[in-house]
């Protein structure tokens, strides 16, 4: 039943992931990523740009789109949680230095791989392409669609806020269907305009491996 394949990899190099993961999974990662791409379903491969960590794979991980049908999307490091105190690689600068490498890289038209908030690039020759989701420097907010339910049924309707509706307390409360879809569109509702993710009026306390 699975119509797409959404994964996540950081670095080429089993050591890295052993940094950024505290596991040592590396092989099994490479593997499920070859049996995705062998299935046929469109594959999309998430990558956070960390300073210090993996800033010297970028080109080397973005390349695999250009020999692989995947889309291959860098995500700006948000400032939640433990990111909080790691430093941005923005989306601009990272396009700037994938220009440099590959200067033939233009946006795709008329596809947006899920209607989610990445801008796509690719090039002649290339087999997939490149994504950037620029979360704090992009600030896409006013064409967000995209909402969180934890695993303890608190529907946020944005990342960086702890406002939200908690449907789990509903659901036991013998909610019925109505009241349940009344307050999950009273939360998407209430999205906020934008993110200040710059002057700390939004925090956001939970660490995303809590939020999902």
């Amino acid at each position: 039943g699975l119509v797409s394949v959404n994964g996540m990899l950081d670095t080429l190099c089993p050591e890295v992931f052993r940094q950024i993961t505290a596991l040592d999974d590396f092989a099994a990662v490479q593997a499920g990523l070859q049996a995705a791409l062998e299935s046929g379903l469109p594959v999309k491969l998430n990558c956070v740009p960390q300073a210090g960590v993996n800033e010297g794979e970028l080109e080397q991980l973005a390349a695999l789109a250009k020999d692989n049908a995947m889309q291959v999307r860098f995500i700006e490091m948000m400032p939640i949680g433990y990111g909080a105190a790691m430093p941005c690689i923005s989306g601009p600068e990272l396009r700037a230095r994938f220009a440099n490498c590959w200067p033939e890289l233009h946006p795709v038209e008329g596809t947006t791989f899920g209607n989610g908030p990445a801008v796509y690039y690719t090039g002649p020759g290339w087999k997939g392409s490149i994504g950037f989701i620029a979360a704090v420097h992009g600030k896409f907010c006013a064409s967000c669609n995209r909402v969180r339910l934890t695993s303890q049924g608190f529907l946020r309707p944005c990342l960086a806020s702890e406002t939200g509706c908690d449907l789990r307390t509903l659901l036991r409360g013998g909610a019925a269907d109505e009241e349940l879809l009344q307050a999950i569109r009273e939360t998407i509702w209430s999205k906020p305009r934008e993110h200040h993710f710059g002057d700390n009026s939004m925090p956001a306390t939970r660490g995303m491996y809590r939020i999902g």
